[in-house]
């Protein structure tokens, strides 16, 4: 693998301003699968 196929593999990716049904399940509103994240630069806590 080249270092171009790294650099294909490292590229960001923006859900911005994406529909809530198309975003992936670990990023829609309401936490549904639990994951501790951050909102707004505050801590939340996943499901326990």
């Amino acid at each position: 693998m080249g270092a171009t196929a790294i650099r294909r593999w490292l590229a960001p990716v923006s859900y911005q301003d994406w529909p809530a049904d198309l975003l992936p399940e670990a990023l829609r509103d309401g936490n549904p699968l639990g994951i501790p994240r951050r909102e707004n630069g505050t801590p939340v806590p996943g499901y326990s």
